[in-house]
């Protein structure tokens, strides 16, 4: 974003409103695009990207809680501002709770939307500011049918399209093993590497002193990445990826039993079948894991970190 052009997402039925604000918000400042009507607000909204969605609650077939919705699945920090009649005025009001940024009531001045916009863009900027700066996610591992775990984790690189956190060290206790493998030590480091509504995330371990062991992927759904919490539901399939290449399918039994005790819905366990198979079709065909996760090994993630500590202390 630039901090003087923060770019902005119109959205309205009316051609004659989605006119007007166009010429208003680009003659204040703003890069505006045009979307007519909730689908075509839904298309730009998922191709393009925007500072700020500035969307009218009340339109035929796809409504602005609709995009709300599709926001903030997309980015759960992006700012979405809605217009709305006396009519739906509640319905606005039931959006902020939910996470909308503000709401606006028709009519409206100039001056009052034209506050709410510059509200929304130097909060985008504040956010975008302190986005690459490191700072804690708590984690909230869930997994059938009741295993609640919370980690703390340093979230050191975060893209729209790959997050990368560091737990060092981590506050497992015991030594974990697969078959006679030794993969990873108590207090040894943990590199995450976890994709937006991707159903798996990826863990680089290690042994105390640093050496690489392999790669654990945990079949999970699309996890919900909130700007200090995350929510991943585990789905009880993994795989676990030697550091020789060599790979195996982990906790099959459970998913199993998690089926069949319908503590994971069908629908989610064909998906996760269908996602375990698409994982072991690019193991075998030498492309897994992804390039991002190469890229960025711990020495380098620890660099990383350590060069976010010294940006964020004062002076």
């Amino acid at each position: 974003m630039s901090r003087n052009k923060p770019n902005i997402l119109i959205i309205d039925d009316e051609s004659g409103i989605l006119d007007t604000l166009r010429i208003l918000l680009k003659k204040e400042g703003f890069v505006p695009q045009t979307a007519q009507g909730g689908r075509a607000g839904l298309e730009s909204l998922a191709q393009g990207e925007h500072d700020i969605v500035l969307t009218d609650i009340r339109m035929p077939q796809v409504t602005g809680i609709d995009i709300l919705e599709a926001a903030q699945k997309k980015d759960p920090e992006l700012p979405v501002i809605l217009m709305t009649a006396q009519a739906s005025l509640q319905s606005a009001i039931q959006a902020v709770n939910q996470g909308a940024f503000y709401y606006i009531q028709k009519p409206f001045s100039n001056d009052d939307l034209l506050a709410i916009c510059r509200r929304a863009a130097e909060s985008r900027a504040l956010r975008s500011e302190n986005k690459n700066l490191k700072r804690e996610i708590a984690i909230y591992y869930r997994r059938p049918p009741d295993r609640l775990d919370i980690f703390i984790q340093d979230l050191v690189v975060d893209e729209a399209d790959h997050k990368i956190t560091l737990h060092d060290p981590s506050n497992l206790t015991t030594a974990l093993t697969v078959g006679d493998q030794v993969i990873h030590e108590p207090g040894a480091p943990i590199v995450w590497y976890v994709f937006p509504d991707t159903w798996y995330d990826i863990g680089r371990f290690h042994l105390e002193d640093g050496t690489f062991t392999g790669y654990y992927v945990n079949l999970i759904a699309p996890p919900l990445l909130g700007e200090q919490r995350w929510t991943i539901y585990d789905l009880c399939l993994d795989i676990w990826l030697d550091s020789n290449g060599n790979y195996i399918v982990l906790d099959q039994d459970e998913f199993d039993e998690a089926v069949d005790s319908c503590w994971i819905d069908t629908p989610t366990a064909e998906r996760a079948r269908h996602e375990l198979d698409g994982v072991l079709h690019k193991l075998a065909a030498g492309r897994f894991p992804p390039d991002v996760v190469q890229r960025y090994p711990l020495p380098l993630v620890r660099q990383l970190r350590a060069q976010r500590r010294l940006a964020k202390e004062p002076g």
